[in-house]
């Protein structure tokens, strides 16, 4: 003889909503790792073009810098200018870079080899 009583309308219903919940659990926990794997991805690719935009300004720092010093050796060597390019001109011209230089000091760059 068997013990098995018929499962009733309620009891069934509790055994879709058992198995329904697990398996939201489960989609859930697939969803919450494959959001995580690709959020991990992505900030690998930012983190690559920070890298490389951190180089190309240090680098334009770096040439902006050797301008100004370039620029004021010539004044010092030109005082009177050149014809055609007022002393005023190249000041202007080397404080204008020097702004540039400024602004960019923020961005931490590798230091400069002699």
């Amino acid at each position: 003889m068997s013990n098995h009583t018929p499962s009733t309308p309620l009891q069934k219903s509790l055994r879709w909503l058992t198995v329904a919940i697990i398996v939201m659990y489960v989609v859930l926990v697939a969803f919450v790792g494959g959001a995580l794997t690709y959020a991990q991805h992505e900030r690998g690719k930012i983190q690559a073009v920070v890298s490389d935009t951190n180089g190309a300004l240090c680098t334009l720092r770096g040439d902006l810098e050797a301008r100004v010093a370039s620029s004021q050796k010539f004044l010092r060597d030109h005082p009177d200018g050149i014809p055609g390019i007022e002393p005023a001109t190249i000041r202007q011209s080397i404080a204008n870079t020097q702004a540039t230089v400024d602004a960019l000091a923020a961005i931490p760059c590798p230091a400069s080899l002699p």
